[in-house]
């Protein structure tokens, strides 16, 4: 399933009783949350260390490889082939 925030991804899955498999993420979100926080948020939902990547285009600063690193995730930056 595909969603474009947060919230829109949680009330997708509260229809759901399975587990994601993986998740893919942007980074920063239309709904002005970060793609990391989502992460930790359906981890927690789900009670289960839900395999993670992140996708980001901002190259300045190193905030998506900090919370790679704390969530433990890749990185990926755009654009993707």
């Amino acid at each position: 399933m595909a969603a474009r925030s947060g919230a829109e991804a949680f009330a997708l899955l509260a229809a759901s009783t399975r587990t994601p498999d993986f998740i893919v993420c942007d980074y920063e979100l239309a709904d002005q949350r970060r793609g990391s926080d989502v992460i930790r948020d359906l981890r927690e939902e789900f009670n289960a260390d839900i395999p993670a990547l992140l996708v980001t285009g901002n190259t300045a600063g190193g905030v998506a490889e900090l919370a790679s690193r704390e969530l433990g995730v890749p990185v990926l930056y755009k654009p993707l082939e």
